[in-house]
């Protein structure tokens, strides 16, 4: 499987982090998850402030997986402050949280969350969604999976906001 890519773990819970870490082991997969606990953090991170700023030891995510429910700011906060980046425009976004509210996942998706994803009760679902997130959004299309390099780049594209830079730097 690909690996080298960055996934921007925003949870308050360390418990997630750690088993959607081994989850990544568990599929094959060798990207770097980061993680941050809460929205501010999250603005923080992805806007390269202090104490983020360095990002050879913090690289700018492929993935944003957001957790709503966080201190400080929420996960809705953190995708409000992405509409008004266009900067950010091609970062996706995948909402991944423990409620179940349609309010949630409704509104997660008005403010420009590409999918809302309940946290997956085992291992085996946490592995299945890992896969899922590699191949919609980390990994390249391969022959045969019925996309176009022009059809993976539109599903990364959130409409309320323009691209961004692509340039990555070097690890």
């Amino acid at each position: 499987m690909a690996g080298n890519r960055t996934i921007l773990l925003a949870d308050d819970e360390q418990a997630d982090f750690i088993l959607f870490r081994v989850a990544l082991q568990h599929a094959g997969l060798d990207h770097y998850l980061a993680h941050v606990t809460d929205g501010q953090e999250t603005i923080d991170y992805l806007s390269g402030q202090v104490p983020y700023a360095d990002r050879t030891q913090y690289p700018f995510p492929d993935l944003l997986l957001l957790d709503l429910k966080m201190p400080r700011l929420t996960g809705f906060d953190v995708l409000r402050w992405l509409q008004h980046r266009p900067e950010l425009r091609k970062l996706p976004v995948v909402v991944f949280s423990s409620s179940e509210q349609p309010d949630d996942m409704a509104e997660s998706r008005r403010l420009g969350a590409l999918r809302y994803q309940s946290k997956p009760p085992d291992m085996p679902g946490l592995v299945k969604f890992a896969l899922e997130l590699d191949r919609a959004w980390l990994s390249p299309p391969q022959p045969g999976d019925g996309l176009s390099a022009a059809a993976g780049k539109q599903k990364t594209t959130r409409p309320s906001v323009r691209a961004r830079n692509n340039s990555r730097p070097k690890r």
